[in-house]
């Protein structure tokens, strides 16, 4: 399946390794990955917008990091990819109940919620 990666990048310093984590990971599973993140600087945010709206577009779901609500424009990508019925899945990150040094939150576990724009 081709899969677009979606998350804040603005305003986030750590987002090129949560973007490439998000790659190895679905590429793991077999994914062709389409990654915003290595996109070039230079570009208006509604240029990016425009290029990660085609990427989307030939794209079989979007996957949203754990980040994804805080994002103006991982949001405009939640309201283009359900409009035209890409399926969403979203990265959860749990943490464990036992006290653990804080780097072991560093690496989130994956799941996978697959929901199809119509549910």
């Amino acid at each position: 399946m081709k899969v677009y990666i979606a998350g804040k990048i603005t305003g986030n310093p750590d987002y090129k390794r949560q973007f490439l984590d998000a790659e190895r990971y679905l590429k793991s599973q077999g994914h062709i990955t389409m990654n915003p993140a290595v996109l070039p600087a230079g570009f208006e945010h509604h240029e990016y917008m425009t290029i990660c709206f085609a990427m989307i577009n030939v794209c079989d779901a979007v996957y949203f990091l754990h980040n994804w609500t805080v994002s103006i424009g991982a949001r405009m990508e939640f309201d283009h990819a359900k409009s035209i019925e890409k399926i969403l899945i979203f990265q959860v990150v749990e943490r464990l109940e036992s006290p653990l040094p804080s780097h072991m939150y560093d690496n989130p576990v994956f799941l996978e919620v697959g929901m199809n724009a119509e549910s």
